[in-house]
């Protein structure tokens, strides 16, 4: 845990909530066995305790992808996308696939899609300019200024869609109290429907 939680990065949290890591319970996993490795013990801790899920690798679901998930259309809109490719052929395309998957639940729980394009160091919180690696657009600029990378290819008239880090950050938190606070409400058919299903699987009994 300590090493997550760099000094300078939380040092204005810290100053502000100085016990703020009494509330952080790291919970150990694995995702590549079933139910993600978790215990049981944690497994009931996370039932319990938690409401609001971020899905970067409850009753509100925020699947992380990429704003270039589904880059084969001119233009991406708000909704879910079926994989152009077959699924054994999608190896460099699984946000794609893992949208799909989570289209698929969007009907019986709160989930939503967040799409962030590169994103790279802070813009002003907690500091300015803090990053903890060195890929694409950060990789390239330590090269340059390090004398080390001379050359790079692209092309220069093309957007640089770039999103720093801690507006990613805001935006993720945003979308989830947006998915929380506008579902479309039920109708009745609806609610009929659910009192005659769970009705019969779980009778009253007092039940005549």
């Amino acid at each position: 845990m300590q090493k997550v939680i760099f000094p300078e990065l939380f040092a204005t949290l810290r100053e502000e909530q100085p016990k703020f890591q009494n509330r952080i319970v790291p919970i150990e996993g694995d995702c590549s066995f079933q139910n993600l490795g978790i215990s049981k013990t944690d497994r009931n801790t996370l039932i319990r305790e938690v409401s609001i899920v971020f899905n970067v690798a409850t009753t509100i679901f925020v699947h992380v992808s990429t704003a270039f998930a589904n880059c084969t259309h001119d233009l991406i809109d708000e909704k879910f996308y079926d994989p152009n490719l077959d699924a054994e052929h999608m190896i460099d395309l699984m946000n794609s696939l893992n949208e799909k998957e989570c289209g698929k639940e969007a009907d019986s729980m709160p989930i939503g899609i967040f799409r962030p394009a590169i994103v790279t160091s802070t813009c002003k919180e907690p500091i300015p300019g803090w990053i903890d690696n060195t890929y694409e657009p950060i990789g390239i600029t330590a090269g340059v200024l390090m004398g080390l990378m001379r050359t790079h290819y692209c092309d220069r008239t093309v957007k640089a869609n770039l999103v720093p880090t801690d507006l990613t950050v805001n935006g993720l938190i945003v979308s989830a109290w947006h998915i929380a606070n506008n579902r479309s409400p039920i109708i009745y058919s609806e609610f009929v429907e659910v009192i005659l299903k769970y009705g019969e699987l779980i009778p009253s009994e007092k039940a005549i």
